[in-house]
């Protein structure tokens, strides 16, 4: 019994890696290559955020987690950030009138950071359900997330350009990292 609700909660898990890859991927890529349009990506990456957590919240409904509730409660917090950044940047781009460029992406970057810092350490919690190929794809994803948080909790007050590109860069980077670890996933 305990094995079927690991094995479930496994595939369930590996399937939000692959969609988080993917999204963060076409986002990075958007990012770092289509620069004539910062509102429009800011949108798409809002939608993104909103896929991601929206899925983070419904494996945190749908699975049976036995005895593991510290998984349940990582999911519906990654939920909760993913949600609330997606909606926030709804949000700061609607009163972006008032506000300047420099500050949106301010305040969508320490979101953003926030995020990845714990679903880096949410990785790192869940170690000890994985077999040894894809611990050290874990391990790697997760540091390269906490890495990529705490540099977007820096990098806006170096302005909105580079925090653009560095979170393009930073996304594309966490995605790719991601997509490894979602293929070797046993």
């Amino acid at each position: 019994m305990i094995a079927s609700v690991a094995e479930g909660l496994n595939r369930k898990v590996r399937s939000g890696v692959g969609i988080s890859a993917i999204v963060e991927i076409i986002l990075g890529a958007l990012i770092l290559f289509w620069h004539n349009a910062p509102t429009a990506i800011v949108d798409i990456m809002a939608v993104g955020f909103l896929v991601i957590g929206l899925y983070y919240l419904i494996i945190s409904f749908g699975s049976d987690y036995g005895d593991q509730g510290w998984a349940r409660v990582g999911h519906l917090l990654l939920a909760a950030l993913y949600i609330g950044v997606g909606v926030g940047q709804f949000v700061v781009l609607a009163h972006s009138k008032s506000a300047a460029i420099g500050e949106v992406f301010w305040v969508i970057g320490i979101m953003v950071g926030i995020t990845w810092i714990t679903e880096g350490f949410m990785g790192f919690g869940s170690l000890g359900y994985f077999e040894s190929t894809s611990r050290g794809w874990t391990i790697f994803a997760s540091i390269i997330s906490v890495i990529a948080g705490f540099s977007l909790l820096f990098a806006p007050l170096y302005g909105a350009a580079i925090l653009f590109n560095f979170a393009g860069w930073l996304l594309l980077i966490v995605g790719i990292v991601n997509i490894f670890r979602f293929f070797f996933w046993k």
